[in-house]
């Protein structure tokens, strides 16, 4: 059996915020953050990811983020996808650690950065 999911504090959620913003800039560093009142958004020619408070309590402490890939990701790692055009597929992920921050996560955002080009600037 598992242990209960222990919600993580508002801290916690910053400083993984702010360890997926450094990755973003100093990995991809034609990437363009965009704050609004509900999300963070990363775009080169068009947004390719995002980022999110926690929607559910059990996820408090963690963010979402949400990935642009032209596929399907068959992937427990996947809260959700959706499809908001035929190109596009929305994959959800709840990073709760550092750890989840990961070599396989950072492969999907390069894809998806990839995905989206350099654009005009």
């Amino acid at each position: 059996m598992s242990a209960p999911l222990v919600p993580l504090g508002p801290a916690s959620a910053y400083a993984l915020y702010d360890l997926v913003e450094a990755y973003m800039l100093s990995t991809y560093p034609d990437v363009t953050v965009r704050h609004t009142k509900t999300q963070t958004a990363f775009a080169r020619k068009v947004q390719f990811a995002w980022v999110t408070q926690p929607l559910h309590r059990a996820d408090l402490g963690g963010i979402q983020f949400y990935l642009s890939l032209p596929f399907v990701l068959e992937s427990p790692r996947v809260v959700r996808f959706s499809c908001p055009s035929r190109e596009r597929y929305m994959h959800q992920f709840v990073l709760r650690s550092p750890e989840d921050l990961d070599a396989e996560l950072k492969e999907w955002i390069g894809l998806s950065w990839a995905m989206v080009g350099p654009g005009r600037r």
